[in-house]
């Protein structure tokens, strides 16, 4: 199973959610993309330092702009916010029926909270909030591979 974190910049929250899930999984392939940015940039040290403290890593992380062919390749593809879905159906039709917030996928409600031009606590406490979202998003996806 593929599964594609999506954000905005894919500099802070999709890399993280990638990361932290790729450190807790070996049995899915794992990518992430940004709606607004352009190909090749690092996670921020922000980012890159809050998903260290909990066990991940960003170092080789490069941004990557949503496309057709990441589209396609993903069977389950989880957005930061529930604008980013609407975006993503609007352009990507064919990505209805698989697309859903990280929260409500999991059963919670909310958004995950841009960090972008916050302090290092504010990457952490998004970061913290993304562990509890994959740890969620782990038992839920066992569940279904069982």
């Amino acid at each position: 199973m593929k599964v594609l974190f999506v954000c905005t910049g894919n500099t802070c929250r999709s890399p993280m959610a990638a990361a932290l899930l790729r450190s807790r999984s070996s049995s899915l392939k794992i990518a992430s993309a940004g709606l607004a940015t352009e190909d090749g940039l690092p996670a921020s040290s922000f980012a890159q330092k809050a998903v260290l403290e909990l066990g991940a890593d960003l170092k080789e992380h490069r941004s990557q702009l949503i496309g057709e062919e990441l589209v396609a390749e993903a069977d389950l593809i989880l957005t930061m916010t529930g604008g980013h879905r609407q975006w993503l159906e609007a352009h990507f039709p064919q990505s209805r029926g698989r697309t859903f917030t990280l929260a409500e996928f999991v059963g919670q409600p909310g958004d995950v909270v841009d960090p972008f031009g916050g302090t290092q606590d504010v990457y952490r406490q998004t970061a913290s909030q993304l562990e509890g979202l994959i740890e969620k998003l782990k038992e839920k996806l066992e569940l279904k591979e069982e």
